[in-house]
């Protein structure tokens, strides 16, 4: 549902024409669902936060075709936070991150065994072996 709500919009305001089409879209996916509606909405505007006003015209689009879908009114402010702390999350999270690996340790691949190399004491590298 949120990526077709996503795709709509694309980089700003809808026509009406458009709007009318994917609200409908939106309300059949939903069902009797305005929360789902009111949660996509929420976080589209908060997560645009900080971004580029392209973004954060984009999220406003998103919010007012799901609105125009039937989102609870309601729901939608804690949805915002949320969305901010989904952002505020991923802006903290290191780029590339397949998780933090100790310093100076090769392994691009999990652990499997207890003959690891020094760099990773009582984990082996699955790939590494043989003192490769």
């Amino acid at each position: 549902m949120q990526k077709s709500g996503q795709r709509m919009p694309r980089w700003g305001a809808v026509d009406e024409v458009q709007k009318a089409a994917g609200a409908a879209e939106l309300r059949e996916m939903a069902g009797d669902r305005p929360d789902l509606l009111a949660e996509v909405a929420g976080v589209s505007l908060g997560s645009s936060e900080g971004k580029v006003p392209e973004y954060r015209a984009q999220a406003r689009a998103i919010a007012e075709l799901y609105r125009a879908a039937g989102a609870d009114e309601g729901m939608i402010p804690a949805w915002i936070e949320e969305g901010r702390r989904r952002a505020e999350a991923a802006r903290r999270r290191p780029p590339f991150s397949g998780g933090v690996r100790p310093s100076g340790c090769p392994a691009r691949v999990g652990h499997d065994d207890a003959s690891g190399p020094s760099c990773c004491p009582g984990a082996g590298h699955n790939a590494v072996k043989g003192g490769k």
